[in-house]
C-alpha cells in the first residue's frame, strides 16, 4: 500500500495571507502573558520537592553538582547552617537538600548522599533535570544515571550563565 501526499494540488503555487495580530484585553488573563511570566521567574521557583537539578559549583574537579530537593525554595527566617557547615543569613534564598556524588569517577553515574542535609543557594540553580532526563538506577532513587545529551546540556546552561568564575 503507498501513501500519496494529500497537498499535491498545492505543489508550485503559493498563496499570501495578511497576519492580523491578537490584540489582548488587560481584563482577561492570555497564555502569552502567562508564558512572559514564567520566563521572568527565576529558575529556582520551579524545583519542587524530590526535584533533581544541577548547581554552580567552584569545585575544580566538577563541573556542576547534582542535588535531590527536599523543599521548594524557601527564604531562611533565622541564621542557619547545614550539615556540610555552610551558615547562611536569615532571609537566604536556599532549597534543601540531598547532594549526589560521582560513582567511581563517572561523570553520568550518582549516588545519593543521604546523610547530609544541604542549604543550596537558590541563585545557583543553573538545570532542572525531568524524568526523561535521568534513568533511576536503584528504585529507591539513591543511584541515577544521567544521559550524555543531559550533562552537555547543563554544562551548556553553566557556560551561558553570568555567574561562572
Amino acid at each position: 500500500m503507498s501513501i500519496q501526499c494529500e497537498n499535491l494540488k498545492f505543489i508550485d503555487k503559493f498563496v499570501t495571507y495578511k497576519v492580523i495580530p491578537e490584540t489582548v484585553n488587560a481584563n482577561t488573563s492570555s497564555s502569552d502573558t502567562d508564558d512572559a511570566e514564567d520566563e521572568n521567574a527565576p529558575l529556582s521557583d520551579l524545583i519542587s520537592k524530590k526535584a533533581i537539578f544541577a548547581v554552580l559549583c567552584e569545585d575544580t574537579q566538577y563541573d556542576f553538582y547534582l542535588v535531590k530537593a527536599n523543599s521548594e525554595s524557601l527564604t531562611l527566617n533565622h541564621d542557619k547552617t547545614d550539615s556540610w557547615g555552610v551558615r547562611f543569613n536569615s532571609n537566604s534564598n536556599v532549597i534543601e537538600g540531598n547532594y549526589f556524588q560521582s560513582i567511581d569517577g563517572d561523570p553520568l553515574k550518582f549516588s545519593l548522599i543521604r546523610r547530609k542535609l544541604a542549604l543550596i543557594p537558590a541563585a545557583s540553580v543553573v538545570f532542572i533535570c525531568d524524568d526523561d532526563d535521568i534513568e533511576n538506577s536503584s528504585s529507591d532513587g539513591l543511584l541515577v544515571k544521567l544521559f550524555d545529551s543531559t550533562r552537555q546540556s547543563i554544562i551548556d546552561c553553566i557556560k551561558m550563565c553570568d555567574y561562572v568564575r
